[in-house]
């Protein structure tokens, strides 16, 4: 299994510029298969942090994988504003701790990547998609390349007739959202975020998938950088790198 050698890997870097954010909850021979598909196709300086609920944080504290865990364990629920909060600490912890890196990218424990990527590729696809972002828009859905503007019939499709209504969305003039998967974030962004969200505590007990629709909008309205590379086509290559798949 990977990591269960002596041979030294990338994810052991201690100079890593980008870091993988991933919450993980249930098993570990999958999170060695996901960690295996990472070395494979991400040709970067990279390393882990790895929110664990109670069950895998007790099941990797004896692994070679207990360093890359937070220093506690985080409960999570999906359509719920805690897989939300398990990103913001992981963002916070990092912040924190480490003064520098390029790229914070967040995985959940079901992404593999499709295609060799390298961080020519994540710049070329970060700067493409800024210019994507300008576009003036009020209730938006970030799909197949385009902000798609939402008349009042797609205001009550996907999860818009709930976010709409949130005490967040009413702060805001644009709201965007799109998958949380494959959210790259620079460190700028990162920080700005932190701040944002931080004494926003009603965003982290919605019932609601608020990691699908909250870092989206706070960096749309901020107008800071940020790109997907899980949900469309990424405009250099293809198919977007990163996949979800079914646990196995």
């Amino acid at each position: 299994m990977l990591l269960r050698s002596s041979k030294r890997i990338k994810c052991l870097e201690h100079d890593a510029n980008v870091y993988i954010l991933i919450n993980v909850h249930e098993n570990v021979p999958f999170l060695y298969k996901q960690l295996q598909n990472i070395e494979t196709h991400f040709h970067c300086k990279w390393t882990l942090i790895l929110n664990c609920n109670k069950y895998m944080f007790n099941q990797l504290k004896d692994t070679e994988l207990s360093i890359y865990c937070l220093p506690w364990s985080s409960e999570k629920s999906r359509f719920h504003g805690s897989l939300l909060h398990g990103i913001f600490q992981s963002m916070a912890y990092l912040h924190k701790n480490v003064s520098k890196f390029d790229y914070v990218l967040v995985l959940s424990s079901r992404n593999f990547f499709r295609r060799v990527i390298n961080m020519y590729d994540l710049r070329k696809i970060e700067a493409k998609q800024k210019r994507m972002h300008t576009l003036n828009t009020k209730l938006t859905r970030w799909k197949g390349n385009k902000f798609y503007k939402l008349n009042t019939e797609k205001e009550n499709e996907w999860w818009w007739p709930y976010f709409s209504k949130t005490h967040f969305a009413s702060k805001y003039e644009f709201l965007v959202g799109g998958f949380h998967e494959g959210l790259l974030l620079n460190y700028k962004t990162v920080g700005f975020l932190i701040h944002e969200l931080e004494t926003q505590y009603d965003i982290f007990k919605e019932n609601l998938p608020m990691e699908e629709f909250v870092i989206q909008t706070v960096c749309r309205n901020e107008n800071l950088p940020y790109a997907q590379l899980s949900e469309h086509d990424d405009y250099v290559l293809k198919e977007a790198p990163i996949m979800k798949v079914e646990r196995r």
